[in-house]
């Protein structure tokens, strides 16, 4: 009965909407059904290798080394400083080629 209940909270919190389901909406609105696509298998490729790094030990390396835990947080907090700042450069150049 336990084991059913659990089963049952997984799945309602799996179809509870988040952001990669809002970046999968945002990208099929803006550039069509393949670019949704494209979007939706990036994510699921994303959370495939992330489950075969924690199967093979990448968890048990980041709990048993502070280093390693210390360096995965440093290039994860680098790669979202330059995604935000393409997308700030981005967001700054539109403006200025509609208008040329």
């Amino acid at each position: 009965m336990i084991w059913l209940a659990f089963v049952g909270s997984c799945l309602l919190l799996a179809m509870i909407p988040g952001v990669s389901t809002a970046v999968i909406l945002r990208q099929t609105l803006k550039a069509g059904r393949s670019s949704g696509v494209a979007a939706l298998l990036g994510n699921e490729t994303g959370i495939f290798l992330w489950a075969m790094a924690a199967v093979f030990g990448l968890s048990a390396l980041v709990l048993a080394s502070e280093v390693a835990y210390g360096a995965m947080k440093a290039v994860g907090a680098a790669l979202l400083i330059v995604m935000g700042v393409q997308s700030l450069w981005k967001a700054r150049r539109a403006p200025a080629a509609r208008a040329a």
